[in-house]
């Protein structure tokens, strides 16, 4: 899948949900490279992000991590953040 950077306007939701796909789509590459980030659930990813999730729904088989977690805290600090992020992820 093929992430591209937003716009200013965008809105931060869309962004994360993209990041959230690219962690998906490469999840084996990470548990390979990062076996500390596995192992989290989406209910423990809810539990700490109630305000986000709210207005998002995720499957609930999903695993998602640590790093995800922290994407998902830089995104909501601006969207300034969030593109910087985007661009660090599309670097990769």
């Amino acid at each position: 899948m093929k992430i591209v950077p937003s716009k200013p306007t965008r809105d931060i939701r869309f962004q994360v949900r993209q990041m959230i796909v690219f962690f998906e789509d490469n999840e084996a590459s990470f548990a390979h490279n990062y076996p500390i980030l596995s192992g989290k659930t989406i209910q423990q990813f809810k539990f700490h992000h109630k305000n986000y999730m709210k207005t998002t729904v995720f499957n609930q088989n999903q695993h998602l991590t640590e790093l995800v977690k922290a994407m998902v805290d830089i995104a909501n600090k601006s969207e300034h953040a969030a593109d910087c992020l985007m661009t660090m992820i599309l670097k990769r």
